[in-house]
């Protein structure tokens, strides 16, 4: 076994609280492996090279086609590679569990396979129906390339004749681990959003308060006052308008008044306009009504 290889056991084993699990022979069935810089280089090699292969192949069908100017297309996959690549050479260590080398027979190749090829062949159909619909198979056809990746992985998966599994004792301690694992994923995920929780806890002790939300609100109405007098860019209305509402959610308290007396006087000047618009007798008599109402009150 590598030196670079740490084993857990003895001491480090109790430290986490982990028994001691082997297989006959003695050898772990598990260990943490040190990856050296070659290794982790090597990850973002193959994995960026993946990339620069899909998108040598797309720009490739790009300039058979004549519409090679669309360069940002071939480097989507690039980029993609590039960042599965790197996040692979940040890892510095890597659990390893005890494996056995077992013989695929063709049915158990084909089935790893098929579900590859299988979508592969969907999003082909999917693509190309969308481009025969807009009249543009003739010119685009190539926009499947996404699904080479696919079909290449299915290629793959059945030639590989042989596999390494989880050897029977390795296959016990890994749920161990695993949890172990997420424990840590969880403590990590809580240390860094412990800043974050601070600045929306403030935050939301600012918005409760009258005196963190009222000024907001007046510059929000300054903005918007500005926008709707003053600025002459296109479709400054729409954020004035905008800021008006965000000033009446600040401000939610006058907001609420205002919009209750909006709406009363609206009712009373839709009555009073209705009323105006009756004979001099009927609004004499709908007076005298409303007279008779309240004194019987």
């Amino acid at each position: 076994m590598s030196s670079e290889r740490k084993v857990l056991e003895g001491t480090q084993g109790q430290q986490r609280g982990e028994a001691a699990s082997t297989k006959v022979d003695g050898a772990p069935a598990t260990w943490v492996e040190v990856l050296p810089e070659s290794v982790r280089c090597k990850a973002f090699a193959w994995r960026a090279g993946v990339g620069l292969t899909l998108a040598v192949a797309v720009w490739t069908l790009q300039y058979t086609n004549g519409v090679l100017d669309r360069v940002w297309v071939g480097l989507v996959p690039l980029a993609i590679g590039c960042a599965f690549g790197y996040r692979a050479y940040r890892k510095n260590t890597i659990r390893r569990y005890a494996t056995v080398r077992v013989k695929l027979t063709r049915r158990e190749r084909f089935n790893r396979a098929i579900k590859w090829w299988f979508w592969s062949a969907v999003l082909v159909g999917v693509i190309w129906w969308i481009k025969i619909e807009e009249a543009q198979f003739s010119e685009h056809w190539w926009y499947t390339w996404p699904a080479i990746a696919l079909f290449l992985v299915g290629i793959g998966l059945y030639l590989l004749k042989r596999d390494d599994v989880l050897s029977p004792e390795a296959v016990k301690v890994k749920p161990h681990f695993d949890a172990l694992d997420q424990q840590a994923r969880t403590e990590r995920k809580l240390q860094r959003s412990e800043p974050a929780d601070k600045f929306f806890k403030a935050a939301d002790t600012l918005f409760k308060s009258p005196f963190g939300r009222y000024p907001i609100a007046t510059l929000c109405l300054c903005g918007a006052y500005y926008l709707g007098m003053v600025s002459t860019e296109k479709n400054s209305g729409w954020y004035a308008a905008g800021l008006v509402v965000l000033a009446g959610i600040f401000a939610r308290e006058l907001a609420r008044w205002l919009l209750v007396l909006a709406i009363g006087g609206g009712v009373v000047w839709v009555g009073l306009a209705g009323i105006s618009t009756l004979p001099v007798s009927v609004a004499i008599i709908i007076g005298a009504l409303i007279i008779a109402s309240a004194i019987r009150k």
